[in-house]
């Protein structure tokens, strides 16, 4: 590969094909770490409450001014999470930036909500996740707090459906307005919706069905959820599903107050296991920072 010249004022200089690619692998050094400052600040931000020292009552009132709108208060406060979990477990850049911040952010949940945890425990977690893809770490995160909450795992199950094209319209379509309902982001509260949805009309336990259909509301509780994303192909839909949750929630709030005297007490446990799974995923962040990235580059 031929050498690249570059002219400097009255000298030109030559730079090595290697040369170049060693200034690239650092650039990215580079980037990666501003999201490591990014949270250190936003750590430090809120735990010394700096938005007083600028006269702000509250740090959300001080996120939105300050960044002008650029930063929501809910990435800053993803951000504090991390700050937090770097301080804490003593965590070095050089530890973390290959990592990508949407893992450590999972990560960082876990071991702040871990009595007990050491620097090594969270060494060994970020090493763990490195082979692993996001969605493979934000579900280990999921059953171990659960699994920690509860003191026993949850099973999960996996279906799959091939569809024709046509078909994966209707299905989108149907899902996309099942979350609009729930006021969530997960298909699998949508799934279980419409087919609750279906069993009040179809199964003669009405009983079973409703107690499944509020347990299904519980867990999308509308004031923890960012607005829902429709699919592209939602159209028509969504005015019709405005109407129909109206009409949904006002028959439940009836069926609830009538049942209100006897319904059971909710184990400690469920509530746990709701509070876990009620968080709102981050979206995926791609991979730009493999393991050996920045073989070569100096510290």
């Amino acid at each position: 590969m031929a050498a690249t010249k570059t002219k400097v004022g009255s000298k030109t200089t030559t730079k090595k094909p290697d040369d170049l690619t060693r200034r690239l692998k650092a650039v990215i050094k580079q980037e990666a770490e501003t999201w490591v400052e990014f949270a250190q600040v936003a750590e430090e931000i809120y735990r010394t409450e700096h938005w007083r020292q600028k006269g702000y009552d509250s740090p959300k009132e001080y996120v939105l001014k300050e960044t002008e709108g650029k930063v929501s208060y809910e990435i800053f406060m993803h951000r504090v999470k991390m700050g937090q979990a770097i301080r804490q477990f003593k965590l070095k850049k050089n530890e973390i930036i290959a990592l990508g911040w949407t893992k450590f952010k999972e990560l960082a949940v876990l071991g702040l909500s871990t009595e007990g945890a050491s620097r090594e425990d969270m060494v060994d977690l970020i090493d763990d996740a490195k082979d692993k893809s996001f969605r493979e770490v934000q579900e280990f995160v999921r059953k171990e707090r659960i699994k920690r909450a509860t003191g026993k795992e949850q099973k999960t199950v996996t279906i799959n459906f091939r569809l024709l094209d046509e078909q994966d319209n209707v299905v989108k379509e149907a899902l996309d307005t099942a979350m609009e309902l729930c006021d969530t982001d997960n298909p699998s509260i949508g799934l279980v919706y419409i087919c609750t949805e279906f069993l009040t009309n179809h199964s003669e336990d009405g009983k079973v069905v409703q107690a499944i259909k509020e347990k299904v509301m519980e867990l999308s509780e509308p004031e923890q959820k960012a607005p829902h994303k429709p699919h592209a192909n939602k159209g028509k839909a969504k005015k019709k599903a405005a109407t129909k949750k109206k009409a949904t929630a006002k028959k439940a709030t009836k069926k609830a107050t009538a049942k209100k005297k006897t319904a059971p007490k909710t184990d400690p446990k469920d509530e746990a296991i709701d509070e876990i799974l009620n968080e709102e995923p981050l979206e995926e962040e791609e991979d730009l920072f493999p393991d050996d990235m920045f073989d070569g580059v100096e510290e």
